[in-house]
């Protein structure tokens, strides 16, 4: 059950970060075309409201980036996968030690060269 959780903890979090990054950008859209419709045509938010929105246009559109470009877990057979090349790996070390171990391992100029 523990590693279900550890499984799914991230995505979940991916999903919200995902979820705020879209509406950021949905805001930040919303307040450029306010200030456009406002600067073409005269109509639209007034001037002062569009110009305290100009920082939270930025802040939308660099959240959004980020949470939009933030890197997604790996799914769960990609972990086992990279667990067992792991686990492989540590076992042929202790494998290799072992042989040398049985050797008498490794000699003084062996080591120097």
């Amino acid at each position: 059950m523990m590693e279900l959780d550890l499984i799914e903890r991230p995505y979940r979090r991916s999903a919200k970060l995902i979820a705020i990054g879209l509406i950021s950008l949905l805001y930040s859209m919303l307040a450029i075309g306010s200030l456009v419709s406002y600067l073409l045509f005269g109509t639209g938010l007034k001037v002062l409201v569009t110009l305290i929105s100009l920082p939270w246009i930025a802040f939308g559109l660099a959240l959004g980036f980020v949470a939009l470009t933030a890197k997604l877990p790996k799914p769960a057979e990609e972990f086992q996968l990279e667990y067992e090349d792991a686990l492989k790996e540590v076992k042929e070390m202790i494998e290799e030690w072992k042989r040398r171990n049985e050797r008498g391992g490794v000699s003084e100029t062996s080591r120097e060269g």
